[in-house]
């Protein structure tokens, strides 16, 4: 009975057209690839097997689609720390889609740089009588987000 059922599902298969023959691999970025937010990871997908494109996604959500053969490509753009898993999902002519296994990438949080400060005044050197008091100011600026 199952080669029979193996023999029918070769047909089948054959005269889809498809028979296993189409492939999708993402050959960029590398499988643990890390980056610092914010990032930008360009996407590329092998192909073996007639397409008619390939679109990518990350963590299933639609990133881009390509219709350039032979060379499949996109970006992956984000701020947002995290893990994301990419495919790539090819589909011919028939409509048949082919995904590719994940590739997983990282991105992490840009490093938090402290912020600066001056006294404006008193002017360096200034001097009073005591028993004084004194008006501090000062200027503040932090060069990866507000103060």
């Amino acid at each position: 009975m199952w080669h029979a059922l193996g023999a029918v599902l070769l047909l089948c298969l054959a005269l889809s057209g498809n028979a296993f023959a189409t492939t999708v691999t993402i050959i960029s970025p590398a499988n643990g690839a890390t980056q610092t937010a914010p990032a930008s990871f360009a996407l590329q997908a092998q192909v073996t097997g007639s397409v008619v494109s390939v679109a990518f996604n990350a963590n299933g959500d639609f990133i881009s689609r390509d219709h350039t053969t032979p060379s499949y490509t996109g970006t992956f753009t984000t701020s947002t720390p995290g893990t994301y898993s990419l495919t790539a999902v090819a589909t011919d002519s028939n409509g048949v889609e082919i995904t590719s296994a994940p590739v997983t990438v990282t991105v992490t949080a840009a490093a938090n740089a402290p912020p600066s400060v001056a006294l404006t005044s008193p002017s360096d050197g200034a001097s009073t009588m005591a028993p004084a008091s004194f008006t501090l100011n000062a200027t503040a600026s932090d060069s990866d987000g507000p103060v």
